[in-house]
């Protein structure tokens, strides 16, 4: 890439509430220590990016999207949708979805109470009555749960829908596969039900303008370990459906 007299601006937008291990806090601001594993990436991506200054802004997830639709904001980390393709650029080769460019790639898991016989074999749910479960406010795993017969209650985060389980106040939640930090009264069914790629995806306001400069940051991110700064996250682990 040739260098431009003065960086371009690049505005990422992430949530507000914390989303274990990718980011932490419930804030507005990014914390100075420990912000998560998603954003010490972008910030190794942002130092080894000389034409490009990424500037971190947090929001409600939905208003995220919506300020990418409309150019507010430069880039948001998410899973692709056709609803989300008709107003954000992913990276594709030969016409398709290329995901060796993936941001991250999670399995999410069933929690449940131990007394709640709900069974899940990888293709179906079972269960004789219906369970309440806890899932934070706008995450796409909602509509297919309602589908399958919850009764989904709207968490204001992933921690929050934790406390609600751990409380016993609802049924089940959900959690990263890997994660283990849970009472001995819940089960964790290992059989994921939902494997999600996460991608940088960019607004097509901007990606219509600098679509070569999209190109290669997609190739600087593929080029980082992501590995590493997740391990150093391990233990906060919560769930991931963005």
């Amino acid at each position: 890439m040739a260098r431009v007299s003065s960086p371009i601006q690049l505005i990422y937008c992430y949530e507000t509430t914390e989303l274990l291990p990718h980011f932490t806090g419930n804030s507005l601001t990014v914390p100075k220590k420990n912000p998560g594993a998603a954003i010490e990436i972008l910030q190794e991506l942002d130092a080894r990016l000389a034409d490009v200054k990424i500037t971190f802004v947090r929001r409600p997830w939905l208003r995220c999207l919506r300020d990418l639709a409309s150019g507010r904001v430069t880039a948001v980390i998410g899973s692709y949708s056709v609803e989300r393709g008709e107003f954000a650029s992913f990276p594709y080769s030969d016409g398709k979805l290329d995901k060796s460019f993936a941001f991250s790639k999670t399995e999410t898991c069933l929690l449940q109470q131990k007394s709640a016989a709900i069974d899940w074999d990888g293709k179906k749910y079972t269960f004789a009555k219906q369970h309440t479960i806890a899932i934070p406010r706008g995450y796409k795993l909602i509509k297919n749960l309602q589908a399958h017969g919850f009764d989904v209650y709207n968490a204001s985060s992933a921690s929050n829908a934790h406390e609600l389980l751990f409380t016993r106040r609802v049924d089940a939640s959900v959690s990263l596969c890997d994660f283990t930090a849970y009472p001995e009264y819940i089960v964790k069914n290992p059989i994921p039900i939902r494997t999600n790629h996460g991608y940088l995806m960019f607004s097509k306001v901007f990606f219509r303008q600098y679509s070569k400069l999209g190109g290669h940051i997609w190739q600087v991110l593929k080029g980082i370990n992501k590995k590493a700064f997740y391990l150093k996250y391990q233990n906060y682990s919560m769930v991931a459906d963005n």
